[in-house]
């Protein structure tokens, strides 16, 4: 959908970096607001496993980042070749 150049920023939640309790925290809330998570959702995805996903698709990565102290987040920054 991006052009040639085009930026995409994307923040996803994940699993990787927390500890087991934080990640059973997360996944009662998760299933309190959303219910059973579909099969194909990578809850653990690492940040060398996003770069990859995204690269594999047509992008340079700019920037990714783990962020969080509890609760984890991938932050990333990367352009369409």
């Amino acid at each position: 959908v991006l052009k040639p150049g085009g930026l995409l920023l994307a923040v996803d939640y994940t699993g990787y970096g927390m500890s087991f309790f934080e990640k059973i925290k997360l996944g009662i809330r998760y299933l309190k607001q959303l219910g059973i998570p579909p099969r194909h959702v990578r809850s653990s995805i690492s940040p060398d496993g996003f770069s990859a996903l995204v690269k594999s698709a047509g992008f340079t990565v700019d920037d990714i980042q783990l962020i969080g102290e509890k609760t984890k987040a991938l932050y990333l920054k990367c352009r369409k070749h």
